[in-house]
């Protein structure tokens, strides 16, 4: 009985990790240059899963590589060479206060030149 209420609290726990998640991942563009767009409403997610053909990476190396150039304290890339997407974290409790869509996508076109 005692694994049963285990096995319960983590299917309880993990399909509410998946929703969690979904409802907090936003979509973005990202052009050659590495220059991103946050798409959305106002409201800032948390994750931005980005379609990363544009970036024409040749291999897994060289876009972890990339990645990990254009990371910084605000925002943090991640690849995932095999689907050819960009996992964008966007440190939004970094800046002290709440900062809008706008902003972001200010900030970011600002740092991508």
């Amino acid at each position: 009985m005692n694994n049963l209420k285990r096995l319960l609290v983590i299917t309880i726990l993990f399909f509410g990790s998946i929703s969690f998640g979904q409802d907090n991942e936003g979509v973005g563009k990202v052009n050659g240059s590495f220059c991103l767009t946050l798409q959305g409403e106002n409201d800032v997610k948390d994750i931005y899963i980005v379609d990363a053909t544009s970036l024409n990476w040749a291999s897994e190396k060289e876009a972890d590589k990339a990645c990990g150039y254009h990371s910084n304290n605000l925002v943090s890339y991640r690849a995932n060479f095999e689907e050819n997407k960009l996992i964008v974290r966007i440190h939004t409790d970094r800046t002290g206060e709440k900062k809008d869509l706008n902003w972001w996508n200010e900030y970011l076109a600002s740092i991508c030149q």
